[in-house]
């Protein structure tokens, strides 16, 4: 059994704080699994999850499942199932569903304790090279 840490091959969300968003599970071959652990700072209401963090968690197991450089999230239609509260573990499987040239298709499902709390279709944008490189700095 290797040493190397999970994000090790991870080419995605490189710069993104795991803290903020959720814990990589495991990712490869089309499919990636991550872990929301909610937070005091989370939530909107009471214990009740803000639905802005299951979004963000459900956006990076999507791109963890693709794994591609220079791919951007282009559109979202999804489902918020059930609330979500403080200490829930939600874990979010997403799998790649349809691929054409520059665009895929992945459906990310979101669960805490086998109920179904999230559900969402993700269009994702894959580039050549990094889109939108401005240069505003004056000479």
């Amino acid at each position: 059994m290797s040493d190397a840490p999970l994000e090790e091959g991870l080419v995605v969300c490189s710069r993104l704080e795991q803290t903020l968003c959720a814990d990589l599970i495991s990712f490869g071959s089309g499919k990636a699994t991550v872990c929301l652990v909610p937070k005091e700072f989370m939530l909107c209401e009471e214990d009740v999850v803000h639905a802005g963090f299951l979004v963000s968690a459900a956006s990076f197991a999507a791109l963890c499942a693709l794994n591609k450089k220079n791919s951007l999230i282009s559109s979202i239609k999804l489902s918020l199932l059930a609330p979500v509260e403080l200490k829930q573990e939600v874990y979010f499987n997403a799998s790649i569903s349809h691929t054409s040239s520059k665009k895929v298709s992945v459906r990310v499902e979101g669960e805490f304790m086998e109920i179904k709390v999230f559900e969402g279709d993700f269009e994702i944008l894959v580039f050549e090279k990094r889109p939108f490189k401005f240069n505003f700095k004056e000479d």
